[in-house]
């Protein structure tokens, strides 16, 4: 009775491939191999169809499923098949050459030529089923190359595994074919003639896939580099800048424009793609996760020593936690994460560090440590120069004055009605920080674009003498 190869254990499958027959041999190991790297393939397409990564990845979930069902539904069930058919037609073979030596000890003449004839026939399935193999495998490849670039990032360890056994598998076959061919005479020239034809176009594909083994390789060894220069970067930046002392608003000011310079520099490496604004880098939780390995939480009620303070957030610089309490807006939020951010780049205290609800405004009386991190809040969620662009873009000038022109492309009044709604300098602040039309243009307004309060980006309007 036959053994069925595809139903015994791995370790028998091992054992019986390592003892030294031919069957299973290596076109069937060839299709163990593809069979191997198929499964590999299904699963990171898996892991990326998983709810949680559906936006990261939803823009090749169609392409990735159409290949899943091509994995599934052909490439599997054809390597299965041919991992048996392979033992199966080479034993024929080794037995028709195993009768044809008996003939020729015999001196049967006759038999001995038929029984090579034979012997050729049963060979050529063993030429046309690696060539299959191999067929497979070229398919197999190219699903798995657009899964490592396309798929689920961290898993690209599985995906690179999957490609580099479809091309080994591929070439094997390539020189399982070759070796046959040495079997076969000129009465069968033709047919070898038309597989070869064959055997070129796969090798053709072979050639093209082979490099993509090493420029895989050197993807990740680019991301790695990268890494490591944006941590050798920043670990440069602390050791400038981590130190106590009464900073300067100047000071300041310039450490969050030449950290944000560092955060662009390195952002490919930070957010796993090209942003296209420098204000995309603008996100705490993003810094404080890929840049500094803080874990970062947020939850409903955070546990504070005085139960008559209110707690929006802390940091704890020993055990590298940043937690927010996200019982307050985004906005405060955000504010909160960047004021923490300051904190970890300007000071040392390793002690659990908390912090009152801050949304940018004046919170009465603090420590300098405090003052600072505000600070820093401030400059880093509302650059100088990315503000300014703003500014000038939503309202075509450098500082809006209280005039007939901006009352009419405010308010569409005049400049007494716009005077009888605003009081004094900060409220004309608030109305153009939250202002979300001018000149008949509608668009975000200034604090719903950089997440932050309105009292927060009046501010920093005012700072800038932009109103």
């Amino acid at each position: 009775m036959e053994l069925d190869f595809s139903k015994i254990t791995v370790n028998e499958l091992l054992e019986a491939l390592g003892k030294g027959g031919h069957k299973p041999g290596s076109g069937s190991a060839a299709a163990l191999q593809g069979m191997i790297s198929a499964k590999l393939a299904q699963t990171v397409i898996a892991i990326s169809s998983r709810k949680k990564y559906y936006e990261t990845y939803k823009s090749v979930l169609p392409k990735l499923s159409e290949m899943s069902a091509d994995i599934e539904n052909n490439i599997l069930p054809k390597l299965a098949d041919f991992f048996q058919q392979d033992a199966y037609y080479f034993d024929k073979a080794i037995k028709a050459r195993t009768a044809t030596l008996k003939a020729e000890a015999a001196s049967d003449f006759y038999e001995a030529s038929r029984l090579r004839k034979k012997e050729a026939d049963e060979l050529k399935m063993s030429v046309r089923i690696p060539l299959e193999i191999a067929e497979l495998c070229v398919n197999l490849a190219r699903i798995s190359l657009y899964v490592f670039n396309n798929a689920f990032k961290s898993a690209r360890g599985d995906s690179h595994v999957a490609l580099g056994g479809a091309i080994a598998s591929l070439a094997g076959c390539l020189s399982i074919v070759q070796l046959n061919f040495l079997s076969f005479k000129i009465n069968h020239f033709y047919w070898t003639k038309e597989m070869s034809e064959w055997y070129n176009d796969l090798k053709r594909e072979y050639e093209k896939l082979k490099g993509e083994v090493d420029n895989c390789v050197i993807i990740l060894e680019g991301e790695v580099s990268g890494r490591m220069a944006l941590y050798s970067d920043t670990n440069n930046f602390l050791e400038k800048y981590k130190v106590d002392k009464e900073w300067t608003e100047n000071e300041i000011e310039k450490l969050a424009s030449e950290f944000q310079n560092l955060l662009w520099n390195h952002h490919k490496s930070i957010w796993g793609t090209y942003l296209t604004s420098p204000r995309q880098i603008i996100h705490p939780q993003t810094i404080f996760e890929e840049v500094f390995d803080y874990d970062f939480g947020e939850f409903p009620h955070l546990d504070n020593d005085d139960e008559f303070a209110e707690c929006a957030g802390y940091i704890d610089q020993r055990e590298r936690h940043i937690v927010l309490s996200n019982k307050y807006s985004s906005e405060v939020r955000n504010f909160t994460a960047a004021h923490e951010l300051g904190h970890a780049l300007l000071h040392n205290q390793t002690v659990l560090h908390r912090d009152i609800p801050l949304d940018g405004s004046n919170p009465g009386p603090r420590s300098i440590t405090e003052k600072q991190a505000d600070k820093f809040a401030t400059f880093f969620l509302m650059p100088k120069r990315q503000l300014l662009k703003t500014f000038s873009e939503l309202f075509n000038t450098r500082k809006l004055l209280i005039n007939d022109n901006t009352a009419f492309n405010l308010i569409r009044g005049s400049e007494s009605d716009l005077r009888s709604k605003i009081k004094n300098r900060r409220d004309f602040a608030l109305k153009i920080a939250s202002a979300d039309i001018y000149a008949g243009h509608p668009f975000k307004s200034l604090a719903q674009q950089y997440n932050v309060s309105v009292i927060a980006m009046a501010i920093r309007l005012e700072e800038l003498d932009l109103v």
